[in-house]
Order: C-alpha cells, then structure tokens, then sequence
C-alpha cells in the first residue's frame, strides 16, 4: 500500500484532468445528441 498523501499529490494532476476530460466528454456527448434531434 502506498502512502495516500504522496498518492494524493502525485495523482493530483492525473484526478483533474480525468475531471476536465469527462467534463469536455459530457459537453460532446450533449452537443452530438443536440445537433441528432435537431436534425
């Protein structure tokens, strides 16, 4: 088991950028569905 407040900072950047990545991936995904049923 590694030590979690070394985990906690060494996985900092990976943890937010997972988060933007789903966070862009949520506005895709709505904007495809948008621009399908507008069509």
């Amino acid at each position: 088991m590694v030590n979690r407040t070394t985990t906690k900072f060494s996985d900092l950047p990976t943890i937010i950028g997972i988060k933007i990545v789903n966070l862009i991936w949520e506005n895709v995904k709505k904007s495809v569905l948008f621009a399908l049923k507008a069509e």
